[in-house]
């Protein structure tokens, strides 16, 4: 079977049945994605207890994660195999259940997680991969418990504060992970010269830039801009804009889905386009003292 959509509607085409629209298939969903959960509850109406979904799309792998248990489906394998010589299967039920019953992991946090850690929907963070962000959260899973709060509105400051942390963490793991390679070679050349890997406790995120910024000037670096972390404000949107899109994941089996608002969550309208919020700029004071005072010199 094949589906097609066409304007919201979708047509079912056999190669040895007429075509035929798919009323429980149409949906007002804007991602691929999330249409493919509809396919999902689409294959059980068919009776179907096995299914196999085609996709190296990582935010395709975590929904059939996700959703492995809340349809009625024996067993959901993702075909992420790139090179015919190099077959790839993910069994996401499998997975599923080893996070629950072996890991003690909430599956759907890992929904949280990706939108955190960048897509095309929220944003990226510069000098911190996906890869990262995963490494640093399964090394202390109970760390950032609270990360669950952003699949719900409203989204505040303490729900943000989380984020703050695993950037924070992420930083440092990467830095951990470099002095560990200068430890090795250092070990492989003089034993006397070792020091101990050192780590720090988390205050802020604004506190950790200043710490970058005054490290890249003591380095003599020209441009510390691309060096430094989010700040603060910029996480808080960066959170809204995450905590948006988990809730479009968490609602992807709603055929008419409740899209929220983009404003306020990260969001911005400029000229009628909705752009990216990344600051909150103060409005400036209205009076000229300054121009005055300046007539005085």
């Amino acid at each position: 079977f094949t589906h097609y959509s066409i304007q919201n509607s979708f047509i079912l085409i056999s190669h040895d049945l007429p075509p035929e629209q798919a009323l429980s298939l149409e949906c007002n969903h804007e991602e691929a994605n999330t249409r493919l959960v509809l396919r999902l509850q689409d294959a059980v109406l068919y009776n179907y207890k096995h299914v196999c979904v085609q996709s190296v799309d990582t935010n395709v792998v975590f929904l059939m994660i996700s959703y492995a248990n809340a349809v009625d489906l024996s067993k959901i394998i993702v075909d992420a195999t790139v090179r015919i010589d190099q077959p790839k299967y993910i069994d996401c039920t499998m997975i599923r259940h080893q996070l629950i019953n072996k890991y003690h992991i909430f599956p759907e946090i890992l929904l949280v997680l990706l939108a955190i850690s960048g897509c095309d929907t929220t944003s990226f963070f510069r000098n911190i991969s996906k890869t990262t962000f995963f490494e640093a959260f399964f090394a202390s899973p109970s760390r950032y418990a609270e990360l669950q709060n952003l699949s719900a509105f409203p989204t505040n400051q303490k729900d943000i504060y989380v984020i703050e942390r695993i950037i924070y963490d992420c930083i440092h793991h990467g830095n951990r992970r470099s002095q560990e390679k200068k430890t090795l070679h250092m070990a492989s050349m003089n034993s006397s010269n070792l020091k101990p890997l050192t780590s720090t406790s988390f205050t802020s995120i604004d506190n950790l830039r200043a710490t970058m910024a005054l490290n890249a000037l003591q380095k003599g670096n020209k441009s510390i801009v691309l060096i430094l972390s989010a700040s603060t404000v910029a996480l808080f949107h960066h959170g809204r804009r995450a905590s948006r899109q988990c809730q479009k994941w968490r609602s992807a089996h709603i055929d008419n889905l409740p899209y929220p608002d983009h404003e306020p969550y990260g969001f911005e309208k400029i000229n009628n386009e909705i752009r990216i919020k990344w600051t909150t700029k103060m409005p400036l004071r209205k009076d000229n003292s300054c121009f005055q005072a300046s007539d005085t010199f």
